[in-house]
């Protein structure tokens, strides 16, 4: 589960809670051996219940997980489509919720990875 620290600092920018006023989906994150189970909804980013089934599912290769939270990371590690093109994520589950919420998925792997935002 994601520190209180990164779900709060998610939840206080505005422009994450603009993008997610009308979520309602579960994002399943796992890098190597940590699995981040996150619900969005009405506006917030929580911990889902362990059994609630994924909308969404990112596997990332642990190296690219390293490589991605470097300040510079190289290319095909700095975003997660770019993990995905090279081989180095695999994304599954909906597309359309998904890039629905493309904008907010990236800011929640830069504080997962980094504990800064994008903007």
């Amino acid at each position: 589960m994601p520190s209180t620290e990164i779900l709060d600092a998610l939840n206080a920018d505005p422009s994450v809670q603009r993008r997610l006023r009308f979520a309602n989906c579960v994002f399943r994150i796992e890098t190597g051996g940590d699995c981040w189970l996150l619900a969005l909804q009405g506006g917030k980013v929580a911990p889902a219940p362990a059994d609630a089934a994924a909308d969404v599912t990112i596997r990332i290769a642990p190296e690219a997980w390293a490589a991605f939270q470097q300040p510079v990371p190289p290319p095909g590690c700095h975003d997660i489509y770019a993990m995905a093109e090279t081989g180095r994520a695999d994304v599954s589950g909906d597309f359309l919720t998904l890039f629905r919420y493309s904008y907010v998925l990236k800011d929640i792997l830069q504080q997962l990875a980094t504990g800064r935002m994008f903007g």
